[in-house]
């Protein structure tokens, strides 16, 4: 056997492969709408979740460190989510998605890039984690992918 004929049956055995077993479903129509921008404060006390604090929601977040305001338990840290949907509902859809945390000045205190976002069941969610949020102050939740943009805004403040 030629090596020429050994090399064209390894390239047609190795791009087979995704096919043989399920591939991804990066389907070029696939589409991913952004469906919600949810912020959470992680609660020191027993490792839980908060409610959405994300407007519309109504919180008060005043010394949140020591769970005062509406804060059930002490809170530093926070996660900001955003979740998606997409068409069909099992899909690799090309990115990037980027969640960002704005603060009033216009300045970018965190962010974070998703080249390609996986679907299955027709939804996802993609989180950024912010340490030492507690005392903030106003900012604006963003998430952005490709012409699309969604925003929530949380206060977190302190004080004595």
């Amino acid at each position: 056997m030629k090596i020429s004929h050994i090399f064209a049956c390894s390239i047609a055995f190795f791009t087979s492969l995704p096919l043989a077993w399920g591939g991804e479903k990066n389907n070029s129509t696939a589409s991913a709408v952004i469906s919600g921008v949810e912020a959470r404060l992680f609660y020191e006390g027993t490792g839980i979740l908060s409610d959405n604090i994300a407007s519309p929601a109504p919180f008060n977040g005043w010394n949140t460190m020591i769970g005062e305001g509406d804060a059930k338990q002490p809170a530093n840290d926070l996660i900001v989510t955003v979740s998606l949907t997409s068409t069909p509902a099992e899909a690799n859809v090309k990115g990037p998605l980027i969640i960002s945390v704005v603060n009033e000045k216009g300045r970018t205190i965190a962010s974070r890039k998703f080249k390609s976002l996986f679907f299955k069941d027709g939804k996802a969610v993609k989180a950024l984690y912010l340490r030492d949020a507690a005392c903030i102050g106003k900012v604006t939740l963003k998430a952005r992918l490709g012409a699309q943009e969604r925003i929530g805004n949380i206060e977190l403040n302190c004080g004595d």
